[in-house]
């Protein structure tokens, strides 16, 4: 299961690299009400065997970003590890089918992360994690292969404890930084490393829950430095700044009424800004143009079942 990874020619230069281990996930539409921890007990393939409904595919927000860029054509890759079991197939095939380029570690005797979304009858959703004893470790700078280290935009969806390397080095390297934050960090080295990314980024992308750090003085003078951010809010629709000049406000264009399934909107959103960030120069005209795309990606997303943009 290990990937060849192709050499870059000026033809197949790499777009975007996201650095993150494929996870092997499902989406239950529920009958009767069930907790992550009824959910944990009786394992994934249970969930989705007694479900209503039941899709499958890859979890974790940079993964489901990069499947949908390259169901675009855009040239993507990811790196990561899996343990060798069923799950880390099945979520490595599934990354190809969408077109991922894929250098993946297989790790044996090792278990690949697993988890499932859980859409309640009463409209919440809820999230089970399978991470059991001998799971993979996080994948690192140093599982990305050389000829992959100067893509167009490196793509992140949280701040991870290698980006000090990178940006070490980073200097050498005509890559775009685009972060997806999905939550606030309250430990003291992820925030020391949040600090010193944050100079380094083309795009920032805020989730509702991550828009907590705008309370912070430190953290609002530092995003004005950052030619796109966007604070996603859910139905409250989103705010956007523009190379530090104010918030623009945008009203969501779905009704929390019409939600079949609001996970994987952001990621969907986030695509479009990564696609912008590819095309142009960083423009206030190109970033209005991507948010529009993107307000209609995620309610795309929202009105159907899973992450995932496909059938």
């Amino acid at each position: 299961m290990n990937e060849n990874v192709p050499v870059p020619t000026p033809s197949n230069a790499l777009d975007v690299l996201v650095v993150c281990n494929p996870v092997w996930e499902v989406t239950a539409r529920l009958g009767e009400p069930l907790s992550a921890h009824q959910a944990w007990k009786q394992g994934q393939t249970h969930v989705a065997e007694t479900a209503i409904e039941a899709v499958w595919g890859t979890g974790g927000s940079a993964s489901n970003t990069a499947a949908e860029l390259a169901r675009r054509g855009r040239i993507v890759a990811q790196v990561g590890s899996v343990g060798s079991d069923e799950a880390g197939e099945l979520a490595c095939s599934f990354l190809r089918e969408q077109g991922v380029r894929l250098s993946v570690r297989v790790h044996p005797g090792r278990r690949t992360k697993s988890s499932a979304i859980l859409l309640q009858p009463d409209g919440q959703t809820d999230f089970q994690i399978w991470a059991p004893s001998g799971t993979v470790e996080p994948a690192s700078l140093e599982h990305i292969p050389s000829v992959w280290d100067a893509p167009k935009v490196l793509h992140l969806d949280r701040v991870p404890e290698w980006i000090h390397g990178w940006l070490d080095s980073e200097p050498a390297r005509p890559t775009r930084l685009s972060l997806d934050l999905h939550s606030c960090p309250y430990r003291r080295p992820t925030r020391e490393r949040l600090e010193r990314l944050l100079p380094h980024l083309a795009y920032l992308q805020l989730s509702n829950d991550a828009g907590a750090l705008l309370e912070e003085d430190w953290f609002r003078d530092a995003i004005r430095a950052i030619p796109w951010v966007v604070w996603t809010r859910g139905a409250d629709g989103l705010r956007v700044q523009i190379h530090g000049e104010g918030w623009r406000e945008r009203p969501s264009l779905v009704r929390s009424s019409a939600v079949t399934d609001g996970t994987g909107a952001g990621d969907a959103f986030a695509a479009e800004m990564v696609e912008a960030l590819l095309e142009d120069s960083l423009s206030d005209q190109a970033l209005i143009e991507a948010v529009e795309r993107g307000l209609r990606a995620a309610a795309a997303v929202c009105g159907r079942i899973g992450p995932h943009l496909v059938t």
